[in-house]
């Protein structure tokens, strides 16, 4: 038997690590850090836990699952393109706190109302200026 010792049984040498690996590792850590930035919300500031929802957040949330996310209409609702013919933002206000009442009033919806699978929800939830805010941003084609 052989008294030489195992190379699993000697220490290891310490390597340090060199220069372009150094630099290797901070690029490739640099540009993780850029890739998840451009993965954000595209804003500049962070957003405040506290403030009131956008009128897009507050579209997306209310509006999308029926009218669709860009307001392109479904078989539950009608698209949002050209509402601004009919509409101007205090009708919009008070339809979106109890459509059924504007609905009543307005022969054009109860016929457009018979086309869809979906009755339009009120929307006494949100704060006045949400519905104001809301139905601003829709009269303004943003959907």
């Amino acid at each position: 038997m052989s008294s030489a010792p195992r190379q699993s049984d000697t220490p290891r040498a310490r390597r340090r690590p060199s220069a372009r690996g150094l630099s290797a590792a901070a690029l490739a850590l640099g540009l993780s850090f850029v890739g998840l930035a451009a993965c954000g919300s595209g804003d500049a500031t962070p957003q405040d836990p506290d403030a009131p929802p956008s009128a897009r957040e507050l579209f997306l949330a209310n509006c999308a699952r029926c009218h669709g996310r860009t307001g392109e209409g479904s078989f539950m609702a009608p698209t949002l393109a050209g509402v601004e013919q009919h509409w101007d933002v205090e009708r919009l206000q008070r339809y979106l706190r109890d459509p059924e009442k504007v609905i009543a009033q307005d022969e054009r919806l109860e016929k457009q109302g018979r086309k869809y699978t979906s009755r339009m929800p009120t929307f006494q939830h949100l704060s006045p200026d949400e519905r104001r805010a809301l139905a601003q941003w829709v009269l303004d084609g943003r959907p």
